[in-house]
């Protein structure tokens, strides 16, 4: 049926059988017709303990206490206001962040520009070869490199999600 809806013979393929490994082919993979076959997006949840009208900011909300958040239900918004307040928060000395993906109009770029131009030792490490986001990545790399205030690394290759930010204090 699929082959029918593509419009494709079955020596089309010039993949041999096994586990398929190019997964950028994989986001303009056509919709056959079937909306049974889509999942729908899920509205992403806030997290009712950052809402609370008692707490001035994030970080008083999780001084009071620990705040778990489930990733993608819970919106990122809680982190990217956590950061944006930890820039130009005076008692916050350091900021270090480990990033895979940037998204072409990064608030957290934004937040470590203007953490590390207020004055705060901010250190990003950035995933060059992340999938399908190489330029966006490559982009904000060189931004950081004109702010002239932020430390990053850049890591080609690397498995970033298991290494520990480097100290270049």
């Amino acid at each position: 049926m699929l082959r029918e809806k593509l419009t494709i013979s079955r020596y089309d393929s010039i993949v041999p059988g096994g586990r398929y490994h190019n997964f950028k082919d994989f986001i303009n993979f056509p919709n056959v017709g079937k909306a049974n076959l889509v999942n729908k997006p899920l509205p992403r949840l806030r997290h009712i303990w950052f809402d609370k009208a008692q707490f001035r900011n994030g970080f008083d909300a999780i001084r009071e206490r620990d705040v778990l958040l489930y990733y993608p239900y819970h919106t990122f918004e809680h982190v990217l206001e956590l950061l944006r307040q930890a820039s130009f928060d005076p008692s916050v000395l350091a900021i270090k962040i480990n990033i895979y993906r940037v998204a072409k109009d990064s608030r957290i770029i934004d937040s470590m520009i203007h953490a590390a131009h207020n004055g705060k030792k901010v250190t990003v490490v950035v995933e060059l070869q992340a999938r399908f986001d190489e330029e966006a990545n490559i982009h904000w790399a060189k931004r950081l490199d004109r702010s002239r205030r932020a430390r990053y690394l850049l890591c080609a290759g690397a498995e970033n999600s298991r290494q520990t930010v480097p100290d270049f204090t």
